[in-house]
């Protein structure tokens, strides 16, 4: 009878290193194609061409304007608009 208990040792490669992939830019989306009144975390990353997170934490160090109901932010959109024009203005 044979140990099974020892398989012989195979030499595993290491794993290639994952090539690098650039970010893609996301490009903004009129505003004729976002809704008017409240907006979602994801509207205003859409209108300002930035990921959730982005606004997520632009929101959370109160860089962004924005407005809790209950644990949801909320983005007024006309708010959005003019904090996006006072940026532009100072760049």
């Amino acid at each position: 009878m044979t140990d099974c208990s020892q398989a012989p040792e195979v030499a595993v490669p290491p794993p290639e290193p994952k090539a690098k992939q650039k970010r893609v830019r996301r490009q903004p989306v009129p505003l004729e194609n976002l809704p008017a009144g409240l907006w979602t975390v994801r509207d205003c990353a859409l209108y300002l061409g930035k990921s959730d997170d982005w606004v997520y934490r632009r929101s959370a160090d109160g860089t962004l304007p924005v407005r809790k109901h209950g644990a949801d932010n909320r983005y007024h959109r006309d708010e959005i608009v003019e904090w996006a024009r006072r940026l532009e203005e100072r760049d």
